[in-house]
């Protein structure tokens, strides 16, 4: 009979151990649902920021680019208004 105790221990002690990989499979499981819901949560706001940073990239250009062709429409001015200067004093 001690053999029947000894079989009856044993199974005992892996169902529990079965029991308790069970528990653990579990848990990483649940691991790696957080981590991949975390992971595409974090990857969603990289594309937000990635599409934010563009769009004011492309306003910083566009500023950039009308304050020089503003800058190049008063230099056009300046430079007129200096030739009429010098045409009146080579007339004059």
């Amino acid at each position: 009979m001690p053999d029947d105790d000894l079989t009856q221990m044993f199974r005992e002690f892996r169902a529990d151990v079965s029991a308790d990989l069970a528990d653990q499979q579990q848990v990483i499981r649940d691991f790696k649902a957080s981590v991949s819901a975390d992971l595409a949560d974090q990857h969603r706001r990289l594309d937000e920021f990635s599409d934010e940073f563009r769009t004011r990239l492309g306003t910083a250009e566009t500023a950039i680019v009308n304050e020089i062709r503003s800058l190049a429409g008063r230099f056009d001015l300046r430079l007129g208004r200096i030739e009429s200067r010098l045409a009146g004093l080579e007339s004059g």
